[in-house]
């Protein structure tokens, strides 16, 4: 029986090996500011910024732009809570707007809906990779003075017109965890498309003090072993050991990854960022085009094999966008169920981290008008998805998916 995980990080052997050298050796100086001058000029932006995180670039990102406490900013209700939570730090209110029916990406109609007098941005997000219909977001906001903050968290390297996505906006924001598919093993990245804005958010960020070279060994020894457990001898036994727990309705990865809903902290002491990072940035941005071609091409031989399979939904796709599969969603009724029987057949799947944040909690009061996105926290499944995954392991993966959902 094949043992398939759920992800394998991007990182390889060698390019972790090169990186601890580095790290040995003393890394040369200016590693940081390279890294934030090429991925402006991949992006396609006047300017990119190095931050702690994600959550921490568009928590920079609004603080720069000068809102005043009770503005409305417009997010997609299916979301990461730290989305909401950046935007509630700041005393701005979090306006939650559906999802479309097809697809995981916000509605423009729903946009246009909530907006109102108070209403200063939207963060359109391009889930999964998947660029969302930006022609429809800028229509839907008309002549207002509304600002759009791209939420790339997961599109690095996607394509919407022939543009970068990232570039599409005033501004926007990306993340580079260890399970990313362009990681520099943490670390968070604003890229920024007005001069006088980007001076702004990078004035922020300048005020946190360099990371050490201790936190980068700490990062590389993690990404070490995950990049082990997640490998043909040993995964078997994690599968074995995830689908014990799974028999205790305990889901152990979610129990070790998932974050607690909460607000934000205090602003961050440390810059996140190391030059060990910075330079693994890099030479990861040199093969990004390539490695996302190669998602592509799995992503959508999955798809094309799932589109009329019973008890399955295939997201629908933009036809202007150049999608990199950063992670492979499909809809499926009694999801949990599914997920367990796909762990006995050796298919680890995951149930993911988004949620319906539109349901009232600590970042505001929500909204009772977003059943796409209640509909998406229960039913999307995360399939397999990574560099390297064979037509072998693809049919693998969608037999077994196609003949589970039919008993459900």
């Amino acid at each position: 029986m094949p043992f398939i995980p759920s992800f394998k990080p991007a990182i390889t052997y060698p390019l972790l090996a090169k990186t601890v050298a580095r790290l040995i050796r003393g890394m040369d100086g200016g590693a940081l500011e390279t890294f934030e001058r090429r991925a402006a000029l991949y992006l396609g932006t006047e300017d990119a910024v190095c931050v702690p995180s994600g959550r921490w670039a568009l928590y920079f990102i609004l603080k720069a732009m000068g809102f005043k406490k009770g503005d409305e900013v417009i997010i997609p209700a299916f979301t990461y809570f730290a989305v909401p939570a950046a935007v509630a730090a700041l005393g701005l209110k979090p306006v939650y707007a559906d999802i479309e029916k097809d697809s995981l990406n916000i509605d423009a109609s729903s946009i246009e809906a909530r907006i109102t007098a108070r209403t200063r941005a939207v963060i359109p997000t391009h889930l999964c990779g998947f660029p969302c219909d930006m022609d429809g977001v800028k229509a839907a906001i008309g002549a207002r003075d509304i600002k759009i903050i791209e939420d790339s968290a997961q599109s690095i390297g996607s394509e919407y017109n022939g543009r970068k996505t990232g570039s599409l906006g005033l501004v926007s924001y990306f993340t580079f965890g260890a399970t990313k598919h362009f990681t520099a093993l943490g670390g968070g990245l604003a890229a920024i498309g007005d001069k006088e804005l980007a001076s702004k958010v990078r004035k922020g960020a300048e005020g946190l003090r360099p990371s050490g070279r201790p936190g980068a060994f700490i990062l590389l020894l993690k990404s070490l072993i995950m990049k082990l457990v997640t490998s043909g001898p040993l995964f078997p036994s994690v599968s074995l050991t995830t689908r014990a727990f799974a028999e205790m309705n305990v889901d152990i990865i979610d129990l070790i990854f998932r974050e607690k809903e909460r607000a934000l902290g205090r602003e961050p002491e440390a810059r996140g960022w190391t030059a060990a990072q910075a330079y693994l940035a890099c030479r990861q941005l040199e093969t990004l085009d390539s490695r996302c071609a190669a998602r592509a091409r799995a992503g959508e031989a999955i798809y094309s094999r799932l589109r009329y399979a019973e008890g399955i939904i295939v997201p629908r796709l933009n036809e202007k966008t150049k999608n990199i599969f950063s992670s492979c969603p499909v809809l499926a009724k009694d999801k949990r169920r599914i997920r367990y029987n796909l762990l006995k057949k050796g298919i680890d799947t995951s149930l993911g981290y988004m949620r319906d944040c539109s349901k009232p909690g600590i970042f505001g009061e929500g909204s009772k008008d977003c059943p796409m996105a209640g509909r998406a926290e229960d039913e999307v499944l995360y399939l397999p998805l990574y560099e390297g995954l064979n037509e072998c392991g693809i049919e693998y993966i969608t037999e077994i998916l196609k003949e589970e959902s039919r008993k459900v």
